[in-house]
Formats: structure tokens, sequence, C-alpha cells
């Protein structure tokens, strides 16, 4: 819910951030970029291609960079991680 808030402020709308987890983060990317092009004077259709023209590369790295920082996580085998608990 408190993600929601902040994307909607954000966006000025209750109907953009809809989202959740890594999706978050690559429509933050690419919403941003069409609003300020649509407020530019652009097109939407015209906006939401350029959009994924050029904010291509960036949505693809940062996807790829969660994944690697959670790789970590995906990778472990013990029933008990020790970076999970502080405590010993």
């Amino acid at each position: 819910m408190i993600i929601f808030l902040l994307l909607a402020s954000q966006f000025r709308s209750y109907i953009h951030p809809d989202l959740s987890g890594i999706v978050v983060i690559d429509s933050l990317i690419l919403i941003d970029f069409i609003n300020v092009e649509v407020a530019g004077g652009t097109d939407v259709f015209a906006a939401v291609v350029q959009s994924g023209e050029t904010r291509f590369s960036p949505v693809i790295l940062t996807s790829v960079t969660t994944v690697a920082g959670l790789a970590p996580l995906l990778t472990e085998t013990s029933s008990r991680p020790g970076f999970s608990f502080p405590w010993p």
C-alpha cells in the first residue's frame, strides 16, 4: 500500500502505479519518460514507442542487476543461511 501511494504521488495518478516488485522499477523508467514526452506535446502512442526504443537498455540493465544481486539468495543450499540471521 505504501509503495502504491508513493508511486501515485510521483505520477499524480491512481491509475499508473498498479504494479509491484521489479516491474515497479522498470515502470518508473518507462512511465516517467512517457509522461515527460506527452507533456512536451508528443502523441501518446509515439511517446510509448519512443520510450520503448530509448529506455530499453536501462530497463534491461536494471533487471539484470537486480537478478544478479539476488543470485546469492537463489543459490543458497543450506537450511539456515548465515547471512540471514544476525545472531549465532
